[in-house]
């Protein structure tokens, strides 16, 4: 999706800001959907049960830029207590050209000749209460090399071996396989902004804002960065205190708000069969006064059940997978440039 509609304000005013941003941007997650928003799944790790535990798992091309350069990769952790745990894990990563459909439950099967080991290492992890933010990463592996994504897809597999310490289970925040999912993430300074799907129909519903003034929806399919810069970006330095913009505006749609501070933008949206169709929209919108802007979060929506990414187990238990729904076992986040 590319932009069809400028946003000037953005242009002319936000870009020669941000490179003084102070809001911490969101590390990329893959899947790239869930980038500042949970995904209140659970993924456990129990040694005692699994023993050695191999997941792989496919995301689609554009979970990434091509090009993109991997230095990191994290696994978030969920919002459940773990036990503290020591662990080897191991980490290849591989540029596939597989498809969806062609992935195999024997995993051997799924990597290419280019796969390449980029993390061996024994972790000691400390217990945690459990996550507060999305953000929140039981330990990052840094790779022993730079990784180039050059797509067309991207397969990471990692291997977790129990250690001396393999008491206790790690849980892990995840996907859901619920074909209609909506997160939300980042903050307001202003109204609230909600979204649902319904009977063949997508709404998303600001509330809290002051009647009968501009509302812009902004819509897209980028939640990461604006060019090389990452969001959410700070719009206090051009005045807007507490306001954050958190995507890169592809689409901007005016709603005039009723008299109680409503505004819905409505539009009939089919849920894919073969595919996850996904976007993300937030509201700027007019102060009482008319003489400045606020900001909502961020909703992001994914619609379908396919096509996203997958993945596949293998521990003493056997083998699951691949799955047929968009989860990916641990939801995993990214360093990189």
């Amino acid at each position: 999706m590319r932009p069809i509609v400028s946003l000037t304000l953005a242009a002319a005013v936000l870009f020669p800001a941000v490179l003084r941003t102070q809001v911490t941007p969101h590390e990329r997650a893959l899947p790239k959907p869930i980038t500042g928003g949970w995904g209140n799944g659970a993924a456990t790790y129990n040694p005692a049960r699994d023993g050695t535990r191999l997941h792989q798992t496919w995301f689609r091309g554009d979970n990434l830029p091509t090009g993109f350069i991997v230095l990191e990769v994290g696994e978030r952790i969920g919002k459940a207590a773990s036990a503290a745990m020591s662990l080897r894990l191991t980490l290849v990563l591989d540029n596939s050209s597989l498809s969806w459909g062609q992935m195999n439950a024997d995993p051997t099967k799924n990597l290419s000749s280019s796969a390449t080991k980029l993390f061996d290492k024994t972790l000691n992890l400390p217990a945690d209460a459990g996550g507060s933010s999305p953000d929140n990463v039981h330990a990052w592996m840094k790779l022993d090399r730079p990784w180039p994504f050059t797509g067309p897809n991207l397969i990471i597999q990692k291997t977790w071996t129990p250690g001396t310490t393999a008491i206790g289970v790690r849980k892990y925040d995840t996907m859901s396989v619920n074909p209609t999912r909506h997160r939300t993430s980042g903050t307001s300074c202003g109204g609230t902004l909600a979204a649902t799907h319904l009977n063949g129909s997508y709404t998303a519903t600001l509330t809290g804002a002051p009647a009968n003034v501009v509302a812009l929806f902004m819509l897209s399919t980028e939640n990461v960065s604006i060019g090389p810069i990452r969001l959410p970006i700070d719009l206090g330095i051009v005045g807007l205190k507490g306001c954050e913009l958190g995507v890169d505006p592809q689409f901007i749609l005016p709603v005039a708000t009723d008299g109680t501070g409503r505004a819905v933008l409505s539009a009939p949206v089919a849920i894919p069969t073969n595919d996850t169709i996904w976007w993300s929209v937030q509201v700027m919108h007019q102060d009482s006064a008319k003489t400045s802007w606020k900001t909502t979060n961020v909703m992001t929506t994914m619609l379908g059940g396919t096509g996203l990414c997958r993945q596949l187990r293998v521990d003493k238990r056997g083998t699951k997978g691949p799955d047929l729904f968009n989860t990916t076992g641990p939801i995993m986040l990214i360093r990189g440039r």
